[in-house]
């Protein structure tokens, strides 16, 4: 147990290390942290804020990724749920969008794990201690209402969530942002792009302002992946 904390704060600190080096150096070439995006052409990183810990990776996924991974699992998708008082999962007015899980034979799909690994080196913790990938569909009208993603009422074993990451893969042509009401953020779901931010605070505690909510979708239809870290591996 000690040597697993020891390394998930080892990893905290590299990664707010390069966030800090970056930002000093005001680096604004592909690939590396630009906190004020200009015209740059490529892969970034855009600090959104610290209190919650949000960070915006420009140009994640190309779209060919983002269309492979919709056509794979998006005939699959139905009701979304939410987990209920006491544990097990519940159809809720609060979240109306579709959406599955990246089970079995797909998870092993080779776009897949591409993403997994990325993700994994982006955020320095091992995607063994990811949930399945969640691929989400949001409808005209469809929204997910302001909510945590840590757990309150938490089972001992594969740990709290510590972080979240959503990749946007199909942008609509209205509506469907991500914000922060707490602090009052909104994040655009530019197709390409993906949003990281911490359910947990450095000191491990749950984060009270990382609530969030997906807007509702005013026209078209806006397709994430999202995927849950958790603070130790994962069955």
């Amino acid at each position: 147990m000690t040597v697993v904390l020891g390394i998930f704060h080892e990893a905290q600190l590299f990664f707010f290390v390069l966030c800090a080096v970056l930002l000093w150096m005001g680096q604004t070439t592909p690939g590396k942290l630009n906190p004020k995006p200009g015209p740059v052409e490529g892969e970034y990183i855009e600090v959104i804020s610290w209190a919650p810990r949000v960070f915006l990776y420009h140009n994640f996924l190309n779209k060919e990724d983002a269309d492979h991974v919709v056509e794979l699992a998006g005939n699959k998708v139905q009701r979304s749920q939410v987990v209920a008082h006491g544990g097990g999962a519940t159809v809720s007015s609060s979240r109306t969008s579709s959406g599955v899980f990246i089970m079995g034979e797909d998870r092993e799909d080779v776009v897949i794990q591409k993403l997994e690994d990325k993700i994994a080196k982006w955020i320095q913790i091992p995607k063994e201690n990811g949930e399945a990938f969640y691929l989400l569909r949001y409808q005209p009208g469809e929204e997910y209402k302001p909510h945590t993603d840590w757990f309150r009422d938490l089972a001992v074993g594969t740990g709290q969530r510590i972080c979240t990451v959503i990749l946007y893969l199909r942008e609509p042509e209205e509506g469907g942002d991500t914000t922060f009401p707490s602090v009052g953020l909104t994040i655009a779901p530019k197709a390409g792009n993906a949003l990281l931010f911490w359910d947990v605070t450095p000191e491990r505690k749950e984060d009270s302002l990382s609530l969030h909510a997906g807007t509702p979708v005013i026209k078209g239809t806006k397709w994430v992946l999202t995927k849950w870290i958790r603070e130790y591996k994962y069955n």
